[in-house]
């Protein structure tokens, strides 16, 4: 008997916000922990545990510096405790400052600053103890403090219990491995000073160098400083009006542009023009989800690497970390979702392990390690100096570095993606489908199939049994359903389909129906 056949040959990423029917034949409805990358559908990577923090309460923020020619990693627990971790198998404790939700951490000139919003920030210099910073202001307290060329801005600020959400303060210029010597803004003699962005009501919550520029992002329009010099010191003009951003850390650059999570859009910008990149994909969706609780612990973590910018944010209102991410593929312009380890931060740098170790101590060190799940050569460097890697501090007690597995620290994982309410373009016909072929690559990848059937769009789906694919051996899977609405899902485990790669797939079947 000759069937009907309706291909989806060149399947993308994912559109949750259109109705299942609006979707183009070229995006999923669902996607998660399998991506659209150059062409191909693949699952995502995982993550393994690095540096044995497991002891030590759970790290919240880090930065990456290098120290005597070795990577380093500083990082804050959430009791407060300050960390050295890198090429030694040991943590060494550096200090302590008092963790709150305004916690930051940022360098300038091979300084290491960590900030909270209430105290006065503390520095580490050279991999030393942390000390507090001698130059600051007596009673100024400042919610986000970032660098730009050889300054510091202390934003959002707090004077002598006054405060000021929409005023910026910037130090002197600083010295390599020397702290500004002046935030003064009344000695003429000094380039320090303070500007106020008081004409819109929102408050400063980020700021972020592009280009020769800062971009001072509030939660409803967003500013830039210019470096003038003279008396002014620099300039300050509105870029973006009722545009800004969520919150501290929900900006990131690339390839001369930011990457912004506003109060109610993703966009992209050059510090002139900006572009929605979530309207009408996943923009309703991603907002919806969010409530008041859940939206002051979003933040963007950029994939250098790969091209991707990672929407980090708790599924639920009482999660306390993010484990899930929305994902743009700037490359792409793609989108898919992912789960992650319940991370409160995730940021950039060489990630290198303990060196020298025997393979029961890099087991120790590094989390569960197999010959069939070891990426690299065996005792050789696992960092290029030029890379940046992607550091999770995680909930769970733990730091993992991303793309060094295809399992969740040891644990394998499943992803799915699934086409809903296709009518085959006759939506009133009854429908049979015979089977379903995944267009597909990655001998023996195990990739799991099943149809479901609707008569009517928002009813409830049944879905029918399971079969599975196993590529490079099965010429089809045999998925037979009836109704006027299809649902093709597609499912699998990282274990069996870590060199699985697809482009579509095809169905066959009486697809023109019987009315």
């Amino acid at each position: 008997m000759a069937y009907d056949r309706q291909d989806f040959p060149t399947m993308r990423g994912l559109n949750k916000d259109m109705p299942a029917l609006n979707v183009d034949t070229n995006h999923w409805n669902l996607m998660n922990n399998i991506r659209f990358k150059e062409g191909l559908i693949s699952p995502v990577l995982g993550h393994t545990q690095v540096y044995n923090v497991n002891t030590v309460n759970e790290p919240m923020i880090g930065i990456s510096t290098i120290t005597d020619s070795n990577p380093v990693w500083f990082y804050q627990n959430k009791i407060g405790g300050l960390y050295r971790c890198g090429s030694s198998p040991s943590v060494d404790s550096v200090g302590s400052l008092t963790w709150t939700e305004d916690s930051s951490v940022c360098s300038l000139n091979q300084i290491i600053y960590f900030n909270n919003g209430t105290d006065v920030p503390k520095k580490i210099v050279s991999g030393n103890s942390a000390v507090v910073v001698a130059n600051w202001p007596s009673g100024l307290k400042a919610k986000t403090l970032r660098p730009f060329k050889d300054y510091l801005f202390a934003m959002n600020l707090t004077e002598s219990s006054v405060e000021l959400p929409s005023s910026a303060r910037w130090s002197t210029a600083s010295e390599p491995n020397l702290e500004p010597d002046s935030w003064s803004v009344s000695d003429p003699a000094k380039q320090s000073g303070q500007v106020n962005l008081a004409d819109t009501s929102g408050q400063i919550v980020e700021g972020l160098q592009l280009r020769d520029q800062f971009l001072i992002y509030k939660t409803d329009a967003v500013y830039a400083a210019s470096y003038v010099g003279g008396v002014f010191v620099f300039n300050f003009k509105k870029v973006f009006n009722n545009k800004g951003a969520l919150g501290s850390n929900c900006v990131q650059p690339f390839e001369g542009k930011h990457f912004v999570v506003g109060v109610d859009d993703i966009y992209i910008h050059d510090g002139v023009q900006a572009q929605s990149v979530s309207d009408g994909r996943v923009k309703d969706s991603f907002y919806g989800q969010l409530t008041g609780g859940s939206s002051s612990q979003v933040f963007v973590a950029v994939n250098s690497r790969e091209k991707e910018m990672w929407v980090c944010y708790p599924s639920s209102e009482l999660k306390t970390s993010c484990n899930k991410a929305l994902v743009w593929s700037w490359s792409d312009n793609e989108w898919h979702e992912r789960d992650i380890p319940n991370c409160h931060s995730i940021a950039n740098g060489i990630v290198e392990p303990p060196r020298n170790l025997t393979w029961e101590a890099q087991v120790d060190a590094l989390g569960p390690i197999t010959w069939d799940n070891a990426i690299g050569f065996w005792n050789g460097a696992s960092y290029d100096p030029r890379d940046s890697g992607m550091l999770m501090f995680s909930e769970d007690n733990k730091l993992y570095n991303y793309a060094t597995s295809t399992s969740f620290d040891g644990i394998p994982f499943e992803w799915v993606m699934s086409k809903d309410g296709q009518d085959a373009g006759t939506p009133t016909s009854m429908k049979f489908v015979y089977s379903i072929t995944p267009l597909a690559t990655g001998v023996d990848s195990s990739v799991k199939v099943r149809v479901g059937t609707r008569q009517v769009t928002g009813d409830g789906i049944t879905w029918r049994p399971t079969q599975t694919f196993i590529v490079g051996k099965a010429f089809r899977s045999y998925n037979k359903a009836q109704g006027r609405y299809m649902d093709y899902q597609f499912t699998g485990d990282s274990s069996t389909t870590s060199k699985l790669k697809m482009t579509g797939f095809t169905v066959e079947g009486n697809l023109g129906g019987d009315k």
